[in-house]
């Protein structure tokens, strides 16, 4: 019993700093963007840092379920704002929008 919340503990803690880690990556990342909206560079940075943290809300075990999935399409649709293709933020972002009307719930639209 103490083992298994020992590892519970741990896999919070682990959860917290990547959620940290990639929240800090996605501020740099849009402050970069603000700065110079037409660099491909940027913008691929800023796609990545958002697709991970938008990822990492998602399936974090330490988020309230109600707060992970609005957080989550907001970043995916960020994302979707400058690279309309972006596979990874449309599937997610879909899969989301389906979960909101399985539990007959508004999706956000923020």
């Amino acid at each position: 019993m103490l083992a298994s919340a020992w590892a519970g503990q741990a896999a919070e803690k682990a959860d917290r700093a990547q959620l940290a880690q990639c929240q800090a990556e996605y501020k740099v990342a849009k402050a970069l963007l603000a700065k110079s909206q037409k660099n491909n560079s940027i913008q691929h940075r800023f796609i990545v840092a958002t697709d991970r943290y938008a990822t990492a809300s998602m399936f974090s075990i330490v988020l309230e379920t109600k707060i992970k999935y609005r957080q989550a399409l907001h970043l995916y649709r960020e994302v979707l704002k400058i690279d309309p293709n972006n596979h990874e933020a449309s599937v997610n972002s879909a899969e989301i929008i389906a979960v909101y009307h399985s539990l007959h719930r508004p999706v956000p639209q923020d």
